[in-house]
């Protein structure tokens, strides 16, 4: 090397990435954790008005019993402002942290709307009732069509004697659900319960026009 010429700079090795710090980054169980018992936010299935929905919505830990009278009078008045949104409720069970549903849709707008209407409704109500704002539901709702009169049996048999999958000993018609008000058990293959003296006189389920829920799930007897 001739004296007065600088050395030539040395050339810049590989470029590292940092480690990689908290969660985040394209590897195995990157992102947010998913929390326990949470849905999954895909699409719902697309809603037919010929077929009904059996619809479990569930209310997250601190939220008063819904068995009680002070919230059973705002959730029915809810359920029957839901009727001019094409998401009609046939068939309701209230329990204690949760609710079944039975509705028929006018379609999967009317579906999914129907659906956040509910939640609303629900939300708005216990908050005046509770007297304090904060989170009422404890996950994404549950929905799921049903497609047969196999199907349509089972889940009316499900929902108007769901108080004796909780309480066995609770064999009578169950005041918080539209039990007292189905007359057709013997298409379910069940005797009819001995009548609540809670029963409510005020309904506020709407009649059915679906084939499935007006008699289509009576069994075939020849």
């Amino acid at each position: 090397m001739s004296a007065g010429v600088p050395p030539r700079p040395a050339r810049p090795g590989p470029q590292v990435a940092p480690a990689p710090r908290g969660r985040g980054g394209a590897r195995k169980g990157a992102g947010r954790p998913r929390k326990q018992g949470s849905e999954s936010h895909r699409r719902r299935p697309d809603a037919s008005p010929d077929h009904p929905q059996h619809v479990t919505l569930r209310v997250a830990k601190g939220v008063w019993n819904l068995r009680a009278e002070r919230c059973f009078r705002p959730l029915r008045r809810a359920f029957g402002a839901l009727a001019q949104r094409g998401f009609r409720i046939v068939h309701y069970s209230i329990q204690g942290n949760h609710v079944h549903l039975v509705v028929e849709v006018e379609g999967h707008r009317a579906f999914t709307t129907g659906l956040r209407a509910l939640a609303a409704h629900v939300t708005h109500a216990l908050h005046r009732v509770m007297g304090r704002g904060g989170r009422v539901l404890a996950s994404r709702t549950h929905a799921r069509a049903l497609h047969t009169p196999s199907e349509v049996r089972t889940v009316l048999r499900y929902v108007l004697r769901n108080r004796t999958h909780h309480i066995p000993a609770d064999v009578a018609l169950d005041p918080f659900s539209t039990a007292p008000f189905f007359d057709d058990w013997a298409s379910l293959d069940l005797h009819p319960p001995p009548p609540h003296m809670g029963r409510s006189r005020q309904r506020a389920d709407t009649p059915p026009r679906t084939w499935l829920l007006s008699g289509g799930y009576r069994p075939y007897r020849p």
